[in-house]
């Protein structure tokens, strides 16, 4: 069965047959402790960037920050300046900790990955790149440090999708799950967790969930299964 770690770590290994332009340390994350992240500027859209002082402009696994947000465009936070490393890489780090900085579960973190740009301290900074001062979005996925299975797609059942009522029904597949006390935890594309129950029933309650589209997650003893949906 395939872990968290196997099925990140080939999205990964995916991206590092390509220049690499972000990564983190340590490389696989445990969410309990600091985490830096690295991005080299030369292998961006913008690499002229680095002449001058970097900001991290990030939306995922949440725009929900401890820091109280990006900033303006043309004022960015200065709790996501940059450090200089040398040779155009430039680093930030999350502290105290990843889930603290981002102010999210260590599942949604999984889930959504990093999304982010580097941009001047205003991004409309004139003749740094070709338009606005900034980098082409990034998309990093997250490694953490965990053996948790995933669980096949096929070992529950969710209807109707669209979500088109007040709530989820689920048909337990998999027997060594019938029974279980299990965590549904519904994330949106911003990263905001907007349910997170215990279950033990065939159903979930989404009465209260705005229309949109969201990833559902559900964990249990035996392995976290995972399926996306839209409520209408």
């Amino acid at each position: 069965m395939k872990t968290f770690i196997q099925i990140l770590g080939m999205l990964c290994i995916a991206a590092a047959a390509q220049a690499q332009v972000a990564w983190t340390e340590p490389a696989q994350i445990n969410f309990n402790n600091p985490v830096k992240l690295y991005v080299d500027l030369d292998e961006t859209t913008c690499p002229n960037l680095g002449l001058g002082d970097v900001y991290l402009w990030t939306w995922k696994p949440s725009e929900n920050l401890a820091s109280g947000g990006n900033g303006m465009w043309d004022n960015s936070n200065e709790a996501h300046k940059m450090t200089a490393e040398g040779n155009n890489v430039f680093s930030i780090t999350f502290t105290p900790t990843l889930q603290a900085f981002y102010n999210v579960t260590p599942q949604v973190a999984i889930t959504n990955g990093f999304a982010f740009l580097i941009k001047r301290k205003s991004g409309n900074t004139g003749g740094v790149c070709s338009g606005e001062a900034k980098t082409e979005d990034i998309i990093l996925p997250i490694v953490a440090v965990t053996t948790k299975e995933v669980l096949p797609e096929s070992s529950i059942r969710f209807f109707p999708n669209p979500v088109t009522a007040g709530q989820i029904n689920l048909e337990i597949k998999d027997n060594e799950l019938t029974g279980q006390t299990m965590e549904a935890i519904i994330v949106d594309l911003s990263g905001r967790t907007v349910l997170q129950q215990s279950f033990t029933g065939n159903s979930i309650d989404v009465t209260n969930i705005a229309n949109g589209q969201y990833v559902l997650q559900i964990n249990t003893e035996k392995g976290v299964w995972a399926k996306t949906f839209v409520k209408k």
